[in-house]
């Protein structure tokens, strides 16, 4: 889902570049910016929209039950921590 970051065409391209931190950050950036959107459909693009995304997929907005998802022990998680990081 994130292209072909280091792409050389060898078998072992995905496990190189997953070992390899700066192949794998530059994934995940194409990734975000190739999927990000208003998961949570509030009017903002924003850390939960990122949480969101990486929960929930490319799909995110499509979730058709947000209760659990805030329910869920991710959710619960990274909304502690954003909310101790806001203080």
């Amino acid at each position: 889902m994130c292209g072909r970051p280091d792409y050389r065409g060898a078998a072992n391209d995905f496990d190189r570049c997953a070992n390899s931190l700066r192949c794998s950050q530059k994934c995940v950036r194409q990734f975000i910016n190739t999927y990000i959107t208003d998961c949570n459909q509030d009017g903002v693009i924003d850390c939960i929209d990122y949480a969101m995304l990486h929960q929930l997929g490319p799909q995110c907005q499509n979730f058709v039950n947000f209760d659990d998802f805030y329910k869920s022990n991710y959710w619960l998680n990274f909304d502690q921590c954003r909310k101790s990081a806001q203080n």
